[in-house]
């Protein structure tokens, strides 16, 4: 598997995983996900589906800002994220509805059929709470629009899906 770094190099900031930063409980999103069932889980790397550049780059400014440490591996078709979930397994895969191979919520059924657990957040232009919705009923963790996108939000979501993938989802 080929790792793509979006900004500046993840090894030189040193950005490996040292385990989950706190989230204020305001922030943490109200689902559950079953948990991934390796023990080094809060190691694993998060999947960025993401064709648009500058989308990609804005989403690993955000990480930056928000001072989780993970290692990002970007995809920039469906088919490519495809081929990555049959070679690792991932934290949090989050995907854009928009792909140049693929468009629509029936891109997270996909995803989440070939992944072997952890997150699939869907993320959209859209704020049509039915294409949420539809992500929601098939797979998605979660579904948001970029727009919602920011440190503060990739922290939440980061600290609990570790957390998750060690302890199983809060009851």
């Amino acid at each position: 598997m080929v790792e793509q770094k979006i900004g500046t190099s993840l090894a030189a900031e040193g950005r490996m995983s040292d385990g989950p930063r706190p989230a204020t409980e305001s922030l943490r999103p109200q689902f559950e996900c079953e948990p991934i069932e390796d023990s080094a889980s809060r190691d694993l790397p998060i999947l960025l589906v993401e064709d648009d550049d500058l989308d990609a780059y804005l989403f690993d400014q955000f990480l930056d800002l928000s001072g989780v440490r993970v290692t990002v591996v970007r995809a920039t078709s469906l088919g490519e994220a495809r081929a990555m979930l049959r070679e690792s397994q991932f934290l949090v895969i989050f995907v854009d509805l928009n792909l140049s191979d693929a468009h629509g919520p029936d891109i997270v059924r996909v995803l989440r059929e070939d992944s072997r657990g952890g997150w699939v957040i869907a993320l959209t232009g859209s704020i049509d709470p039915r294409v949420h919705r539809r992500c929601v009923e098939l797979g998605a963790t979660e579904a948001a629009t970029k727009e919602t996108l920011g440190p503060a939000w990739l922290e939440a979501r980061l600290t609990r899906a570790r957390r998750e993938a060690v302890s199983g989802p809060a009851r």
